[in-house]
């Protein structure tokens, strides 16, 4: 079985920050979750202000 790597650029416009930190904490629970889903982390980026990298494995 192969293995499927996903990863996004997540920009967010100032001001909403903490808002999408905690919507994708969200999103990587409920991921982690689901069959096939072997980890998902977020990152945020330390060049671009308001910017996350997700990735999904």
């Amino acid at each position: 079985m192969s293995k499927l790597f996903v990863m996004a650029k997540v920009k967010v416009k100032p001001g909403n920050t903490q808002e999408a930190k905690e919507l994708l904490t969200n999103l990587a629970i409920n991921s982690e979750s689901e069959i096939g889903c072997l980890s998902y982390q977020i990152l945020a980026s330390e060049k671009e202000k308001n910017t996350f990298i997700t990735l999904e494995r």
